[in-house]
């Protein structure tokens, strides 16, 4: 079968080995997504746990430094505790800033979104190549692609290296490529 797309027409067989390429790409995409949702989730319960906790000091501090007499305790213990009081307020400060201008569980949500959305793409794709259906389904899919593309947040170098540089995954488009290459 041919098929006129984007001003080119397309072999049946093409169309199934382009499909099988983007179908790799958005694995990928999917996989990086979806692992840097988990970094800004990790990033995100840090700073939750680093607020709370120093929340939890300025509160115990601040009580201790209430009930205890002022006959009971050397000037330097007091010292030491408004110290302390100070430093832990710093840090709930800190923390909450950090939260509100990193945004890390927004972050987060938007990228494991982006994750679901190539996930499908990819469910589409295979059922396209098994449906044998590349040659229609092709301009469809590519302008999916294109819309994920320009809608989904960017990935940091950092994140996708780290996390796509996996032999897993090369072993599984060279195993895929190979199979659907010789099923056209």
């Amino acid at each position: 079968m041919i098929a006129a797309i984007g001003g080119r027409s397309w072999q049946t067989g093409d169309a199934v080995r382009v499909l099988a390429v983007w179908r790799m790409r958005a694995l990928r995409a999917s996989l990086a997504h979806y692992a840097t949702s988990q970094a800004f989730l990790r990033s995100d319960t840090f700073l939750t746990f680093a607020n709370v906790a120093s929340s939890i000091m300025v509160m115990v501090i601040g009580v201790v430094l209430q009930l205890m007499p002022a006959s009971a305790s050397s000037g330097d213990n007091i010292a030491l505790a408004h110290g302390l009081l100070a430093l832990f307020s710093m840090a709930v400060v800190i923390t909450a800033i950090f939260q509100y201008i990193l945004n890390y569980g927004t972050r987060a949500a938007k990228h494991a979104d982006a994750g679901a959305k190539y996930a499908a793409l990819i469910r589409k794709i295979e059922e396209t190549l098994v449906e044998k259906k590349a040659c229609e389904e092709l301009e469809g899919i590519r302008t999916t692609l294109d819309e994920l593309g320009r809608w989904c947040p960017l990935i940091s170098k950092t994140h996708w290296r780290r996390h796509l540089m996996h032999d897993e995954i090369t072993m599984m488009e060279k195993e895929f490529l190979t199979n659907v290459s010789a099923d056209p």
